[in-house]
């Protein structure tokens, strides 16, 4: 019969083996749709200026993965 500490060493390895299991399946790509940017402020103000900028840098990242 296994001592205790041999039974508990194969019971944290396998509890191990369990957490990365998942790290080999293969995610879906990201985006998977278009992502919509809502911008609370009138059109052509400051902040629609930094939302179109930022959201065109987005894209050109999101589009080269």
């Amino acid at each position: 019969m296994p001592s205790a500490m041999t039974l508990k060493g194969l019971l944290c390895i396998a509890a191990f083996g369990f957490c990365l299991a998942p790290l080999n399946v293969n995610a879906q790509g990201y985006p998977s749709r278009s992502i919509t940017v809502v911008v609370p402020f009138p059109a052509g103000g400051p902040s629609d200026v930094v939302a179109r900028i930022v959201t065109d840098h987005t894209a050109g990242r999101l589009a080269t993965r």
